[in-house]
């Protein structure tokens, strides 16, 4: 297991692109096989509940807050991984 001071010290040697490019592998496969596993369908809800369980209570990386509206939800995640760890979260939740 790799501490979370490990993670972001190799995350802070890479380059953008590089991120990017992780980032969109992982944002496509990983969340998905987690909730398909899970015995989940692959939807909205689903997608909110990984972030919120995984990501935010059970993995301890980002703080959640939510709101919402008829024809909106909004999730704001905050951290302080600093800003290649913004660049990899926004890439992750886009490609899933």
């Amino acid at each position: 297991m790799v501490s979370v001071h490990e993670f972001l010290r190799g995350l802070n040697v890479q380059d953008e692109n590089t991120i990017k490019m992780l980032a969109t592998e992982t944002g496509r496969r990983f969340p998905k096989d987690l909730i398909l596993f899970t015995g989940q369908k692959n939807d909205l809800k689903s997608c909110i509940g990984f972030v919120e369980n995984i990501l935010c209570d059970y993995m301890n990386w980002e703080t959640h807050y939510t709101s919402s509206t008829d024809t909106e939800h909004v999730i704001t995640l905050r951290h302080n991984c600093g800003s290649k760890w913004s660049v990899a979260l926004q890439i992750v939740l886009q490609s899933m």
